[in-house]
């Protein structure tokens, strides 16, 4: 018998430590003396029932346990497209000073590119079929660019039929989403929205102060003022909205107000603080890593729990898997479950590549194509922490998800490594769930 490696440790008061186990997400809290015992393997000298509940939350464990465990999570990583990412327009109408899509783009007259109905059609047909032989419950359409509404015409053909997919296994109609800056506004594509019960996310990064730092036109000018504008015009149609907030040097350290200002404000419970990514050549000059905006974040988070009463996705999906006992296996569509499709209907795994390119190996227009065949797709679907050598051992394991591929590629040059962003916030996360479990904080 010994202390699993996968054990982590942290202590919550004088006197008393917190453990976690991702093994069904297992907690238990011990006396300083209790866990001098297990530290220094002293297994004799703890109680029978102490002995039987660590044993039980896979804390106490035999030997070989460690070398072994992974082997049932990773039969249980079953692979299911349930979402596409439609971009139907390269082009945006802002020039965001951290940009993600534009920055990655290799030749500049890729921004003019706009999807035509045919590809989109042959696009819709694709996922279809990969929804019928994944035979998933549930699944998603996200309208993307640059600025999908630079492209209506293809949104407003294209939604009824979205809605309207049928495939096996579908216990609702396909959800779909706009992401959109907010500097656009169509009543019809609103109207319709609203008639097919679908959803718009509006890009935010807080107050006038934090957007208008970074998130300006092509003129340099400000843009939050035409944002909470339209964002009021979709609240009125009675659409649910959605608020995506982009962290970076202009908002780190703002970031409770800016959610009190998202809540009690702009009246939003839907919201979710994005993890800054990097861009080649050091191109997000807004760049923070999260081991400094973690404790932000997380701040921001008790505020938002305790205060407002809503959660923040990025922290809640995974508080949702430690609540539910579920292993964590993907954190991004883009290992296994999305398509994205690029406004020449080429078709790769994520929608930051889009402008490179890269992974970008099949084509919705060739009829010779065959998705399952796909190394690419293959290669990113195997990409989990348990397929990982370098994760064994990290108690984190079951709720990272991996974090983020794309940031794994830009940052070492391959999808295999580990995302340098989603490390340092779990390792700031688990203590955070432990102290609020002791001070008797809920987490759900």
């Amino acid at each position: 018998m010994k202390l699993s490696k996968y054990v982590f440790s942290r202590q919550v008061e004088p006197g008393w430590w917190g453990l976690y186990t991702p093994f069904d997400h297992g907690v238990c809290f011990v006396s300083e003396s209790m866990w001098g015992k297990l530290a220094n393997s002293e297994f004799d000298k703890l109680s029978a029932a102490s002995t039987a509940e660590l044993r039980a939350k896979s804390m106490l464990v035999d030997d070989g346990f460690d070398e072994t465990c992974l082997d049932e999570y990773r039969n249980r990583a079953i692979t299911r497209i349930n979402a596409m990412y439609l971009v139907v327009v390269q082009q945006c109408n802002l020039a965001c000073r951290y940009c993600v899509v534009e920055n990655n783009v290799n030749d500049p007259r890729k921004l003019k590119d706009r999807m035509s109905l045919s590809t989109a059609t042959a696009s819709i047909n694709l996922f279809t079929r990969l929804l019928d032989s994944s035979c998933a419950s549930e699944a998603r359409v996200t309208y993307y660019g640059g600025e999908p509404l630079l492209n209506q015409e293809v949104i407003k053909e294209t939604l009824p039929r979205i809605r309207n997919i049928q495939a096996r296994g579908l216990q609702r109609p396909v959800e779909a989403v706009m992401i959109t800056n907010g500097t656009l506004y169509s009543e019809e594509i609103a109207d319709l929205f609203r008639q097919y019960g679908s959803a718009v996310c509006v890009s935010i990064d807080g107050l006038a102060e934090q957007h208008d730092a970074a998130r300006v036109n092509h003129a340099g000018r400000p843009t939050h003022a035409i944002v909470l504008e339209n964002l009021k015009r979709y609240q009125d149609k009675g659409l649910r909205i959605g608020l995506s907030c982009t962290i970076g040097k202009h908002n780190v350290t703002a970031l409770s107000d800016v959610a009190r200002f998202f809540v009690r404000e702009l009246g939003i419970r839907e919201i979710e603080f994005q993890m800054p990514y990097q861009v080649p050549d050091q191109g997000n000059a807004f760049y923070v890593s999260m081991s400094e905006a973690t404790d932000h974040m997380l701040r921001a988070c008790d505020v938002m729990m305790d205060e407002l009463g809503v959660h923040e996705f990025t922290t809640f999906r995974r508080l949702e898997s430690f609540v539910t006992g579920h292993w964590r296996h993907r954190d991004c569509g883009a290992a296994g479950g999305q398509i994205v499709i690029s406004p020449a209907g080429k078709i790769g795994p994520c929608h930051s590549l889009v402008g490179s390119g890269k992974c970008f190996s099949g084509d919705v227009n060739d009829p010779a194509y065959e998705f399952f065949d796909d190394p690419v797709f293959a290669e990113w679907s195997s990409r989990i922490p348990v397929n990982m050598p370098q994760c064994a051992g990290c108690p984190f394991i079951a709720l990272c998800g991996g974090g983020c591929p794309y940031n794994a590629l830009t940052a070492h040059g391959t999808i295999w490594d580990k995302d340098p962003q989603v490390c340092p916030y779990l390792e700031k996360l688990v203590p955070w769930i432990l102290e609020r479990l002791w001070l008797g904080r809920s987490v759900s």
